[in-house]
């Protein structure tokens, strides 16, 4: 309520006020009423309104267009939005988040930074336990550890098969339960020779 706000003495809790009412209510015109002086507050209520109403026209009101493109493109699941942003950190954590969110990890493929690739492709993993997507990770030891992941929580040792080098198999089947001596896994008469 804006007449509370208007009571407020001290101009940063005023316009911090401000701020909540207008991403609150979705309405610029609070926005425009934050002083220049208190730019991030007005900003902030600005890409909060942005994405209240996944209206992306409204960052053109924003010094930091590029974060509230990011939030907004998030906020509609739209990756397009994300390939709009120059910053490249920006612009791999909006389509990663996407990517998440949506569980389509052809989403993550558009990523650059290699780390943040590979985090997408096991965020999503790990929601969906779709060991197929673990073959998109470039780095073994990752994708290794991705196959694992979906073993475990999955329970099935087949799973451990997929996985590069006899070191990290054998420690896939031991977390199942599995014995491993000399190249031969065993658990319960079943027995897996790699």
């Amino acid at each position: 309520d804006m007449s509370i706000c208007n009571t407020i003495s001290d101009d940063n809790l005023k316009y911090s006020c401000y701020a909540g009412v207008g991403t609150a209510i979705q309405d610029v015109s609070v926005c425009d009423m934050i002083i220049d002086k208190y730019i991030n507050l007005k900003d902030n209520c600005y890409s909060g309104v942005a994405v209240a109403k996944k209206d992306i026209s409204i960052c053109n009101k924003v010094q930091q267009i590029e974060y509230c493109y990011m939030n907004v493109g998030i906020a509609r699941q739209d990756i397009s939005i994300c390939d709009m942003i120059q910053n490249q950190y920006a612009k791999d954590q909006c389509r990663q988040k996407i990517a998440v969110e949506s569980q389509i990890s052809i989403f993550c493929n558009g990523i650059t930074n290699n780390v943040s690739k590979t985090e997408c492709y096991i965020r999503i993993v790990e929601k969906t336990e779709d060991e197929s997507i673990c073959g998109e990770i470039v780095d073994i030891e990752l994708k290794n550890k991705c196959y694992s992941l979906v073993a475990m929580k999955k329970q099935n040792p087949s799973i451990c098969g997929k996985i590069e080098g006899t070191i990290s198999k054998v420690s896939c089947y031991t977390e199942l339960g599995y014995f491993c001596y000399r190249g031969v896994c065993e658990l319960e008469g079943h027995t897996v020779t790699l």
